[in-house]
């Protein structure tokens, strides 16, 4: 770690915003600990998204096992609270909560994907713990569906366990949410074992309340796949292989949140057969996007045919870890910064991306393992319903007196171009209908997302303000641009970490809380010729390091002319 004055900076000052942010922390990886040596690929990873901004931390001391099933859970105000395994549940300081040991829960409960979810109530007052149990067959088959409390005050503890749902056999994992149209409660949806029915529960904060057996139109197949509930609860997609020598099965419902019940189904089969595929939908719920091993499809649930407009924005390029681990498509989650991540079907330390899945076709930017992390990562990640879905204003079920009171976000890009120039992408929740911007340097704007060019070094705080029916909020963030003299006097230090060192590939520098106006990091070898010149634009960096031989090099960090970091790299062999 280094630590290093300057007097170039950008900083962001963000004022807080309240609301639901559940999802704000994901944990993945495995073997920390005593389990293996110090700082070597073996730990977890956490993935943070405070202020929509990804920052990845490398926790080696944390020895827990993730795989298929690993989820994490953040309080209210999106710090971390709890994270699971399925086999055990620790809180945020690491240790385990009053009675959180599933005893009877095996490796495949750990292994499936999308084995249990987290069900928050009233600011986290209250909180739910849905899971799915399997059988000792082969394939294995999901049974035993339960449901316990979690006491979210100190001491945490799990209480008040109801095995045993459901009485049928039922598809593998897939155990995902959607609110209630009272903005309070959850519905579960969980598919009968090859039959033509799903159930629908009603999770409230005192446990099950209602359990409603739905009949449609097509036989429900078990599989390796993944289901979704897209961010506005209109829709709800399952996607599963079943069998390498079958096609996979893509089903697409209309959800009614208010009843819980579905209608409109739609199926249809993907060729060739796979193994490892997923599903995820954009933030404004209006394109599905299908993992399918190979291939990244895009679908738009806004069309009246939508299996026709089905467009491929990804092929696999190939890649693969130790020439051995592939690094393919499988899950695909919904963060909170708007984008979609997915993850590889091997233990491979990289995730994929779409950068902008609220564009059509290939616009959306799929960039494949393009996020480095500091440790291996068994397949796992996250499984988050929408946190920041509210209830349906004037329903017959809106019964709560619980509001849509809007709540302004957004997430800043920039142009690695010209770093004056920024996009703003509005993340904003709650039913906003209108919009304002205002930049700092007296322009503003109405449209959904902005692009805006700054004049040049200034303090400019830029503002978003979202109005319904109900309310207004607006949410600021402070970009500083320049030589500041505040830094100088109150912020002489800075901390910069690189990881991984040895590094193969992706090599990410991690710049603390700093964000450079025009930084750039210069690589240079053992004659001290630059090998490497990289822009760094963000707080994170991650620089593709695969095409230079192995060796000891070392590294510059500039912005514009000052010299903030340097340190030594070691590229390792492919």
């Amino acid at each position: 770690m280094l630590r290093l004055f300057a007097t170039v900076i950008i900083f962001l000052f963000v004022t807080s915003v309240s609301a639901q942010f559940y999802d704000n922390h994901w944990m993945l990886g495995y073997y920390g600990g005593d389990l293996s040596e110090p700082d070597d690929s073996f730990g977890i990873s956490i993935m943070s998204f405070y202020e929509a901004e990804l920052k990845i931390e490398n926790d080696q001391q944390n020895d827990i096992f993730f795989n298929g099933s690993g989820n994490t859970l953040s309080d209210y105000e999106g710090d971390l609270f709890l994270f699971s395994n399925n086999l055990e549940i620790r809180n945020a300081y690491d240790e385990q909560i009053l009675n959180g040991v599933f005893e009877n829960n095996e490796l495949v409960n750990r292994n499936a994907p999308q084995a249990f979810v987290y069900l928050p109530f009233e600011q986290l007052n209250s909180l739910q713990y849905v899971q799915m149990n399997y059988s000792d067959d082969i394939p294995k088959i999901g049974e035993y569906p339960s449901s316990s409390s979690i006491s979210t005050n100190e001491p945490i503890q799990l209480f008040n366990t109801i095995d045993s749902i459901l009485p049928d056999l039922l598809t593998t994992g897939e155990v995902t949410a959607c609110k209630h149209a009272n903005g309070r409660d959850w519905w579960v949806l969980l598919a009968g074992y090859e039959q033509s029915f799903i159930y629908s529960i009603l999770f409230t904060p005192d446990g099950v309340s209602i359990v409603d057996l739905l009949e449609v139109d097509f036989i429900q197949q078990s599989g390796l796949g993944q289901a979704v509930f897209s961010p506005d609860g209109n829709h709800y997609v399952r996607y599963n292989n079943v069998r390498f020598d079958e096609p996979a099965y893509l089903d697409i419902f209309d959800f009614d949140r208010c009843t819980g019940q579905l209608y409109n189904h739609r199926h249809t089969t993907i060729s060739p057969s796979v193994a490892p595929c997923g599903a995820a939908i954009s933030p404004s719920s209006r394109y599905l996007y299908i993992s399918h091993q190979d291939y990244i499809f895009q679908y738009d649930l806004w069309a009246d045919n939508i299996f026709a407009t089905q467009d491929t924005v990804a092929i696999y390029d190939g890649y693969t870890e130790w020439n051995l681990f592939s690094g393919q498509f499988y899950l695909a989650q919904l963060a909170p910064d708007g984008k979609i991540y997915l993850n590889a079907p091997s233990s491979i330390p990289k995730l994929h991306v779409i950068e902008f899945p609220d564009r059509q076709g290939i616009a959306c930017e799929v960039r494949q393992h393009s996020v480095q992390l500091p440790n291996n990562n068994a397949t796992t990640l996250a499984n988050h319903p929408n946190y920041r879905l509210g209830p349906v204003d004037g329903s017959v079920c809106d019964s709560l007196g619980i509001d849509n009171f809007p709540r302004a976000y957004f997430r800043v890009d920039r142009d690695a171009d010209d770093t004056l120039d920024f996009h703003f992408q509005n993340l904003s929740f709650y039913e906003p209908e209108t919009r304002f911007w205002t930049f700092g340097d007296g322009n503003n704007g109405f449209d959904l997302h902005e692009d805006h060019t700054f004049a040049g070094p200034g303090i400019y705080e830029v503002c978003l303000t979202v109005t319904n029916d109900i309310g207004t909020d607006t949410y600021c963030r402070t970009l500083e641009l320049g030589p500041s003299s505040l830094f100088a006097t109150q912020r002489d230090e800075l901390d910069f970490t690189i990881f991984p060192n040895p590094v193969r590939d992706l090599l990410v520098f991690d710049l603390g809380d700093y964000l450079p106006l025009n930084g750039q990091f210069v690589l240079r070898d053992a004659l001290g010729r630059a090998v490497l010149r990289e822009q760094v634009l963000y707080r994170q960096a991650r620089i593709d390091v695969a095409a230079l031989p192995a060796g000891v090099y070392y590294y510059n960090f500039w912005d514009g002319r000052f010299l903030l970091g340097e340190g030594k790299v070691v590229v390792a062999s492919p």
